[in-house]
């Protein structure tokens, strides 16, 4: 091992030689090696011959190996054949080394046969070597280094419901004091459409995730997005505060910084923000533009195949209206009751986000969405039965409206384990939620065991 493990230089907060340096110092050490005999029995001229025949053999194995991940590889099917200058230079580039290396191991063979006046070149070789190996790792960490201090790792990942999709065309995050923009790349842009009966489609949200590695900057004070909303017919494109400080960060594997993975979840005009469940903040009255039909044939047509068209038209037809209605939830400061050291307590919200609500979380009112649907399970009874219980958006939402006086009061959500009804509550008023008499209708369902 040439190295020491990845783990001596993370915890170092260095970065781990890049795979060029990597290759480039086994080259020398391996060609040192093997020019060793070389040198010591034959002349300068059949070396070079040699050398020579060797920078054929690496620079073919070279472009053999490109071909072959070409063919196999991420890019199958795009390799093409190199132009005679690449190849000159790979040749040249693999004389060069291998000739570098002949000369030190020419220095080496003088000093064993009894030349020790040789001793100063070939200090000079080890030198020149060990500075230009030392220069490319100081190179790369001074980099890492400024990475390391600028940068925050963290995941994206773009959410909307089925019937509202969007094309993702850029999200960026700035700090906009140190001009420092960072494009998100995500591993897909537009959602996954297919050609069956829409009408029996259950819907859910489609996910854009973020590729790997993903990073923004220390410091990000401004959110600029662009995406298109098909339904709707409009390019959303904005540049918006975003509240950097909002976010959770801290140090570990190998010191680079890192913050829990952000949502953003899009509906028409409002984008929320949410982290390991918790809702951040969001923005609404988002700018936008209505493309020509001209434009937007053009788009779709460079975006999707003509199934995937002939299903966003039947998706546009069938859920206009549902979007042009499409409210937007407010969040309120709530807390639910329940014996949580004994039942498990799940929660979908109104922008459809799934969470535990855990007993320290249910000490203290958070920010969050008005539940759509409660799961409530036992952790040790078996015989007790499961359930689930689905809210209408609309009339959950005006019960809140009411009972906190628009947002003045905190409200407590009361759940009974006999699933007819669910209390809303303040300190000045309370509010039933049952199946018989209350608009809402509580439904039940049995989650089933297993």
């Amino acid at each position: 091992m040439l190295f020491p493990d990845r783990d001596f230089f993370f915890e170092k907060g260095l970065p781990f030689p890049s795979e060029d340096l990597v290759i480039l110092c086994y080259f020398i050490v391996i060609g040192y090696v093997v020019y060793l005999p070389l040198a010591y029995f034959f002349g300068i001229k059949t070396n070079v011959v040699i050398s020579v025949f060797l920078a054929v053999i690496l620079t073919t194995a070279a472009f053999i190996f490109q071909a072959y991940a070409g063919a196999f590889g991420p890019g199958s099917g795009r390799y093409s054949s190199p132009y005679a200058l690449e190849v000159v230079l790979v040749f040249t580039k693999c004389l060069f080394l291998l000739l570098y290396c002949y000369i030190g191991s020419f220095w080496g063979v003088e000093i064993l046969k009894g030349q020790f006046d040789k001793l100063y070149f070939l200090l000079a070789w080890l030198v020149v070597t060990v500075g230009v190996l030392a220069s490319m790792y100081i190179e790369s960490a001074m980099s890492y280094k400024r990475v390391l201090n600028s940068h925050v790792n963290t995941s994206i990942e773009v959410l909307s419901n089925d019937f509202y999709p969007i094309v993702l065309e850029k999200f960026e995050f700035i700090n906009a004091k140190e001009d420092h923009r960072i494009n998100v790349p995500f591993k897909h842009t537009t959602p996954d459409l297919y050609p069956e009966d829409l009408k029996d489609k259950k819907f859910s949200l489609t996910q854009y995730r973020s590729q790997h590695n993903t990073v923004i900057p220390v410091g990000v004070d401004s959110l600029y997005f662009k995406y298109y909303s098909i339904v709707e017919n409009k390019w959303y494109e904005d540049t918006v505060p975003f509240k950097g400080e909002e976010l959770k960060i801290s140090r570990k594997y190998g010191q680079k910084l890192f913050t829990p993975g952000l949502s953003f979840f899009i509906r028409p005009d409002i984008i929320d923000i949410f982290s390991q469940n918790q809702h951040l903040f969001y923005y609404y009255d988002l700018d936008h533009t209505i493309p020509s039909e001209e434009e937007r044939a053009q788009l779709l047509g460079k975006k999707f195949n003509d199934v995937e068209r002939s299903s966003l038209e039947k998706l546009m037809r069938q859920f206009e209206e549902k979007v042009s209605r499409y409210l937007k939830p407010e969040s309120y400061k709530l807390k639910y009751e329940l014996n949580l050291s004994r039942y498990n307590l799940e929660i979908i919200d109104l922008f459809n986000f799934k969470y535990q609500i855990s007993e320290k979380s249910a000490e203290k009112y958070h920010n969050n969405f008005l539940p759509r649907q409660i799961k409530v399970s036992s952790k040790e009874n078996t015989n007790f039965e499961p359930f689930q219980i689905f809210f209408d958006e609309i009339e959950i939402t005006q019960a809140a409206e009411r009972i906190s006086d628009n947002k003045q009061h905190s409200i407590v959500i009361n759940i009974s384990l006999k699933p007819s009804e669910i209390i809303l509550k303040t300190e000045q008023k309370t509010i039933t939620l049952d199946k018989n008499s209350y608009k809402l209708n509580v439904i039940t369902r049995p989650l089933g065991r297993g």
